[in-house]
């Protein structure tokens, strides 16, 4: 039985599950659905990593801004014209699905110009916010603006969200994995330690071919243009020059621990209280903190259906899994007699 984990779905007392169980059998094994796992994890993640709080707040002022005046929508889309770019109405962050929001946010947000490298959303919803906040009438909406605009111009910032955006790609794709009708559970064992691992990874190195890879590529490019020489007020990104922050140490091109102290350290950061708070909710699945219990058992023994969990060696693979296929037919016996 598969539920969220509301007490009222999975509570070993008065919960739906403590109920069938008591009416039908103990062979029935509660499931916290686990895309909802994914989303409780991540929302722990960013209440305890700040800059992931200010990149939520930074695409949800700019939500609002267009969401709630026609009027501003209006006149991106005519700057977007204007300097040749197509603009996507800016997504909201707000929801019951908080991961799959934020991470078509960022896309949005991020959206490069037709050869990669020119004018693209990012420097549409710069340049407006720079109009407002300078031609507003609206105390409120013209600070509003130049705080979405000083964001904008920090390169650490910018920096971060194309990492932000590597890293929700990376578990939305888990999550849509989770979601198919023939998923097995040895899949999703084997989904998560892969996540986990190509989490790990990028606190060490960028993603190849992800999205902070190009832009620290880019940076580099406009460091060597220039002949090395320093200077961060130079570097630009889809034509906005990054006057803030720490642009020119992004311009190496390194592994994260030779990266921006802020960056690297907001990065690494992510990625450990990322891996901590998985291995958290998926803890029963990874075999850490397990009670010992028939069902924990029970979800254990599955792995044998697994092919990364088979040995390579041919003797040893002929009596692999018999204890735990033995196990799972005397649980399951009830049903599988009926």
């Amino acid at each position: 039985m598969g539920a969220d984990g509301a007490a009222v779905n999975l509570g070993h007392r008065g919960g739906v599950i403590a109920l069938l169980q008591a009416e039908i059998g103990s062979f029935i094994v509660p499931f916290h659905c686990m895309p909802h796992r994914l989303e409780l994890g991540m929302l722990s993640v960013q209440r305890e990593v700040s800059m992931i709080g200010q990149v939520y707040d930074l695409l949800h002022l700019i939500w609002k801004t267009y969401h709630l005046s026609p009027k501003s929508m209006r006149e991106l889309k005519a700057l977007g014209a204007e300097i040749g770019v197509t603009v996507n109405a800016p997504s909201g962050v707000n929801g019951t699905r908080w991961l799959p929001h934020v991470s078509r946010s960022l896309r949005t947000f991020l959206k490069p110009g037709k050869d990669g490298n020119s004018s693209g959303q990012f420097t549409a919803v710069y340049v407006h916010m720079e109009h407002l906040a300078g031609a507003s009438a609206s105390a409120e909406i013209a600070g509003r603006a130049k705080k979405v605009k000083v964001s904008m111009e920090d390169g650490t910032f910018v920096a971060f969200c194309h990492f932000l955006s590597d890293l929700f790609s990376s578990i939305s794709n888990f999550s849509l994995q989770l979601q198919k009708n023939d998923v097995i559970l040895p899949q999703a064992v084997s989904g998560i330690e892969s996540l986990l691992a190509t989490i790990e990874a990028m606190a060490a190195s960028p993603k190849p071919d992800g999205k902070l890879s190009e832009f620290l590529a880019a940076m580099k490019k406009q460091r060597q243009q220039r002949g090395g020489e320093p200077g961060a007020g130079t570097f630009k990104y889809q034509e906005v020059t990054l006057s803030k922050g720490e642009a020119a140490e992004l311009a190496e091109g390194q592994p994260i621990s030779q990266c921006a102290p802020r960056l690297q350290r907001a990065i690494v950061l992510t990625c450990e209280s990322t891996v901590k708070h998985l291995k958290n909710r998926f803890s029963s699945l990874l075999e850490e903190n397990t009670k010992d219990t028939p069902t924990a058992k029970a979800v254990k023994c599955f792995n044998v259906f697994s092919h990364d969990s088979w040995p390579d060696n041919r003797l040893e693979l002929v009596n692999h899994g018999v204890e735990e296929v033995n196990f799972l037919l005397q649980h399951f016996s009830t049903v599988l007699d009926r």
